[in-house]
């Protein structure tokens, strides 16, 4: 009995490198589901502010793109698309930005996309990426290649949970030091 024990720890010992979950598989199983629904808590963190902001609500991402419905402390909508982004204000009232030629709104709108979408070319030609697996988890730092990108944000940094194939955390560093980090739970992935 005690050598079937030692068998399987070493067993366990020895295939654990081997089981490592790398960049493209993360990538590759948060882009296998068509769309990803859940909740989220935002924290902001800012020199300029005694305490953090904080707000929660549900969100959807999607080839579309992006919605979050903030429900609390205010009710709001915020869709990112890549043409377009969407608020809604809790007076209902709607304000549109669009693409058009900015070349701002459309390098930012891409990265956003490469960062929830998962596409690893797409991550790779907008980031510096450096990637951790720690077991259960694995970590995502990255930083934009793009110079005004750069003046904007310093880093993203994402954790996914590799058991349940998702996004648990991201967390923007901004250039001035603030920071603001989403934190998703109860996520389902319907299939419309």
């Amino acid at each position: 009995m005690l050598k079937r024990i030692i068998a399987i720890a070493l067993i366990y010992l020895f295939a654990a490198p081997v089981m490592a979950t790398t960049l493209d598989e993360v990538c590759a199983f948060l882009t296998e589901r068509k769309a990803t629904t859940g909740d989220f808590a935002q924290e902001k963190t800012a020199k300029a502010l005694k305490r953090p902001l904080k707000s929660s609500g549900t969100f959807r991402i999607d080839e579309a793109g992006i919605e979050w419905r903030t429900v609390k402390p205010f009710k709001s909508v915020m869709k990112v698309e890549k043409t377009k982004i969407t608020q809604i204000g809790a007076d209902g009232k709607e304000n549109i930005i669009e693409a058009g030629s900015n070349q701002v709104f459309e390098s930012v709108a891409k990265m956003m996309s490469a960062v929830f979408s998962g596409d690893k070319s797409a991550l790779e030609e907008a980031f510096f990426v450096d990637f951790a697996d720690e077991g259960e988890s694995c970590a995502l730092s990255m930083k934009p290649k793009d110079k005004t990108i750069q003046s904007a944000i310093s880093s993203i940094d994402m954790r996914v949970d590799c058991v349940k194939k998702e996004m648990r955390s991201v967390l923007v560093t901004q250039a001035n030091g603030d920071t603001i980090l989403y934190t998703f739970s109860n996520q389902l992935h319907p299939s419309f």
